[in-house]
C-alpha cells in the first residue's frame, strides 16, 4: 500500500485536518469578476425601451403594481413612541420632498418590477430635517435624513474597490452633472440577484427574445393580411378560339385598368378572362405559432392569458386559481421592500 500523501499549503507546510484553505476569486475581464463581486452585463436602458413599447410587459408591471399597492402601508412596532416618531419624521419629509410616502412606495415598487432594482437616495441635512445629529456604533457622525428620492437605475453605476466592495455609487444622467453617493446613502432593493452580483435580475430579461420573436411573427401576419386583402388580378385577352390579339387591344385594356376607379367595374367580351391569384386556401396557418410564443411570453411574465383579458374559456374557479400565483409573487416583492425598510429604520 503506497504511503499516505501529506496535504500542504502554498508554503509547503503541513495542514491540520481542521484547516480549510479558500482561494481568492480570480480576476477575469471576460467574466467581469472583481475579486468576488461582478457587474452583471444587463442593459437596463434596453429594458426601459421594452417597457415603453411592449404592451404585454407594461400591462404585467401595472398588474403587479395594482396588487402591490392594494392595501396601505403602515408603520408598526412594539414601542409606540418609536412608531409615532417615525410617522412624524416621514410627515416632515413629505413637506421637503413635496410628495407623499405612498408615492415613494409606488415609484420604488415600479422600479423594482421593471428593472429588478430600486435605488432610493437618502438626502441628509440638518436645516431641512427635524432629526438630530447622532453617532453610529462605529463612532462616525451621522446627519439626519431630510428626504428619500427614487433614482433611475439606468443611470446609476457602482465603483468597486480592489476587494470587491462598493466604494461609491455614480449617478450620471445625460445633460446633468455627475453625482457621487456613498453606499450608506443609497437603499438598494434588488430582485433575485445572482451570487456575487451587484444588481438584481429583471424578470423580463429572459423573455425579451420571446417578445422579439412574437413581434416578428406579427409583422409576417400583417404582410400576409395585406397580400390576401389585395390579391393579384390577371387579365387574359383572347383565347384559343379567338383571333390573334393585336398589341393595340392590349394597350387599350391596360389604359382602361389604370384609369379605373378603385371600386369601379368593367364589362368585358367573352374573349377576355379575369383570374384572381391569392393563396387559394393554401396559406400558412400561423395562429398556432403565435399562440405558442404568446404562451411563452405569458409564462415569463408570471401571468396567464386570463390576466390579459384573453381567457375566453376560463371560468371563475380557473381565474381564482391563476390569480394565486400572482398573489404569491406580489407577497415576495413586498417582503423584499419591507426587509429593506426595516433595515433602514
Amino acid at each position: 500500500m503506497p504511503p499516505r500523501r501529506k496535504v500542504t499549503d502554498a508554503d509547503n507546510k503541513p495542514l491540520r485536518s481542521t484547516q480549510v484553505i479558500v482561494k481568492p476569486p480570480i480576476n477575469s475581464d471576460r467574466l467581469g469578476l472583481v475579486t468576488g463581486t461582478y457587474l452583471a452585463t444587463l442593459d437596463l436602458g434596453m429594458i426601459k425601451k421594452v417597457f415603453n413599447s411592449e404592451a404585454y410587459f407594461s400591462r404585467a408591471v401595472r398588474k403587479y403594481l395594482e396588487r402591490f399597492t392594494r392595501n396601505e402601508f403602515v408603520f408598526t412596532g412594539k414601542n409606540p413612541k418609536s412608531v409615532m416618531y417615525i410617522r412624524k419624521r416621514f410627515e416632515q419629509m413629505e413637506e421637503v420632498e413635496a410628495t407623499s410616502f405612498d408615492m415613494l412606495v409606488v415609484q420604488s415598487a415600479l422600479s423594482l418590477f421593471i428593472y429588478g432594482n430600486a435605488f432610493i437616495l437618502k438626502v441628509r441635512s440638518t436645516n431641512a430635517s427635524g432629526g438630530r445629529v447622532y453617532t453610529d456604533p462605529f463612532g462616525r457622525v451621522r446627519y439626519p435624513v431630510a428626504g428619500y428620492f427614487v433614482l433611475d437605475p439606468v443611470y446609476i453605476k457602482p465603483e468597486l474597490s480592489e476587494s470587491g466592495s462598493i466604494k461609491k455609487w455614480v449617478y450620471s444622467v445625460p445633460g446633468y452633472q455627475v453625482q457621487d453617493f456613498p453606499p450608506r446613502n443609497i437603499i438598494h432593493i434588488k430582485d433575485c440577484p445572482l451570487p456575487g452580483s451587484v444588481y438584481g435580475t429583471p424578470f423580463i430579461y429572459q423573455s425579451i427574445a420571446d417578445i422579439q420573436a412574437l413581434r416578428r411573427m406579427e409583422e409576417l401576419v400583417e404582410i400576409l393580411s395585406f397580400q390576401e386583402g389585395m390579391p393579384l388580378y390577371v387579365y387574359t385577352i383572347g383565347n384559343k378560339e379567338s383571333r390573334n390579339v393585336l398589341q393595340k387591344e392590349i394597350d387599350e385594356m391596360t389604359a382602361n385598368i389604370s384609369n379605373m376607379a378603385q371600386n369601379g367595374a368593367m364589362v368585358l367580351p367573352w374573349t377576355h378572362t379575369v383570374e384572381v391569384l391569392g393563396s387559394q386556401g393554401k396559406a400558412l396557418n400561423i395562429k398556432e405559432y403565435l399562440d405558442y410564443f404568446k404562451q411563452r411570453l405569458f409564462s415569463g411574465l408570471g401571468l396567464s392569458a386570463l390576466d390579459f383579458g384573453e381567457g375566453d374559456t376560463a371560468n371563475r374557479g380557473t381565474a381564482t386559481t391563476l390569480s394565486e400565483g400572482v398573489i404569491h409573487t406580489v407577497k415576495y416583492y413586498q417582503k423584499l421592500f419591507i426587509n429593506a425598510w426595516n433595515k433602514e429604520l
